[in-house]
């Protein structure tokens, strides 16, 4: 059994090690980027991944900034730009304002569960319901079909960026009363267009969202620039050619732009005044109100590094010798549907005590409480679920199973109607 972390860690000591051997050196200190729309959650496990595969791991980098820093560096630009990244499992949009070697972000979001991976599961639902269709057998069920369709239908997918009909064919893919049977499915741009339709305007809803909630028009934006294997789909670029009004940057290689910036990154930390990276925070954190509601503390987009102060308040039952505090992160105003941090516990003492909320230049979180006047860093005490929030997710799923039942009894009620209409029949 591995973690997450360890399984990245694996990941990354390779990388290490293929570095090592072309660079004939070794290499300890990297700088490692990530979705914006990690949580600290997700970017406490990549920095605690790095550090089991032998890193010292200077920096963590949002990938549309590094993408950002890789278009813009030392070019003396003054401009707008939207970077739009359809990765192989997330989808981030961030909006900066280049400077000259300044690289402030603007606004950011995203969807950690977008990329490309769902653009192959589509391709690969259509092609086991035309296999299905013709042979009347699932092939879902047989881990080695299901990994060569896979393969296959990646393939496809790549090969219509470039020509605008392909045939998904493999031989002898499943047999049938001890005969073989082939795999043929033809599958057409037009047609892969219609089955990922929905997922490319997902990403567009995404991109309006970033641009509403700072109050910038589409037509301010000077540059959209393409990030990650998937955007070179020519729907999606055909849609932002639409949808912004100009054509997106080809200058910068979607596949290397995010490592070239952090390199580039990696280059000017050990120089005075290189480049300059103001970062935004991706989703609030902040934390739960005992009603099971979330009060935020530092709000989207405020720019990082920040310290965001107030007071401890009293425990949640009166005459508790703790004072519990659940932190999360997340753009919900429910607990239920956020991510979940840790948990603050300190002496009932503290009561209005000043605590800080600290967002490092990576957006990492620390919480300090005020102790004889100084700030103390203190621990989140734990990384299990918490009460509150198990009982705010038992609550949501009995309101939902309760909806779902009045809404089949509604049915039902309304089929005795017709059918006292027509006779009984």
């Amino acid at each position: 059994m591995y973690s997450l972390p360890e399984i990245s860690a694996m990941v990354l000591g390779q990388v290490k090690i293929m570095a090592e051997q072309f660079l004939g050196g070794s290499i300890t200190e990297a700088i490692i980027s990530v979705p914006a729309y990690y949580n600290d959650n997700q970017r406490q496990a990549v920095k605690e991944a790095g550090q089991l595969a032998g890193f010292d791991v200077k920096r963590i980098v949002n990938e549309p900034t590094a993408a950002a820093l890789a278009y813009g560096f030392n070019r003396g630009l003054d401009q707008k730009v939207l970077v739009y990244d359809l990765g192989g499992g997330t989808f981030d949009v961030s909006v900066l304002q280049l400077t000259g070697n300044v690289f402030e972000v603007l606004a950011t979001g995203g969807d950690t569960f977008l990329g490309g991976l769902d653009f192959d599961n589509r391709i690969i639902d259509y092609v086991l319901e035309a296999f299905k269709k013709e042979h009347k057998v699932d092939l879902s069920q047989s881990p080695i079909a299901m990994q060569r369709i896979k393969n296959a239908s990646e393939a496809a997918k790549i090969d219509l960026t470039l020509i605008p009909n392909v045939v998904i064919e493999l031989p002898y893919v499943e047999e049938r009363k001890g005969k073989p049977l082939d795999l043929r499915v033809p599958l057409s741009r037009e047609q892969l267009n219609a089955l990922t339709g929905d997922l490319v305007d997902r990403t567009f809803l995404l991109c309006d969202e970033v641009l509403t909630e700072k109050g910038i028009a589409r037509s301010q934006i000077d540059e959209v620039i393409l990030v990650g294997g998937q955007s070179r789909m020519p729907l999606v670029q055909q849609r932002i050619q639409a949808h912004f009004g100009k054509a997106p940057r080809k200058g910068v290689h979607p596949d290397e732009c995010v490592a070239l910036g952090a390199a580039l990154l990696g280059d000017s930390l050990g120089q005075i005044d290189a480049v300059t990276l103001i970062d935004a925070l991706s989703m609030p954190i902040g934390y739960a109100l005992p009603t099971g509601r979330f009060r935020k503390i530092i709000e989207k987009n405020h720019r990082i590094p920040t310290t965001k102060s107030f007071r401890l308040p009293p425990p949640r039952e009166q005459g508790a010798p703790f004072i519990e505090m659940d932190i999360y992160q997340g753009d919900s105003e429910l607990i239920v549907d956020n991510e979940y941090l840790g948990t603050v516990k300190v002496p009932a003492a503290n009561v209005g005590k000043r605590i800080d909320f600290k967002l490092d230049e990576e957006c990492l979180l620390y919480v300090a409480v005020e102790d004889a006047g100084e700030p103390r860093q203190v621990q989140l005490a734990t990384r299990d679920t918490p009460e509150q929030l198990k009982r705010a997710i038992a609550e949501e799923m009995a309101k939902r199973t309760q909806r779902d039942e009045r809404n089949a009894a509604e049915k039902g009620g309304l089929f005795s109607s017709i059918k006292r209409l027509l006779g009984g029949n």
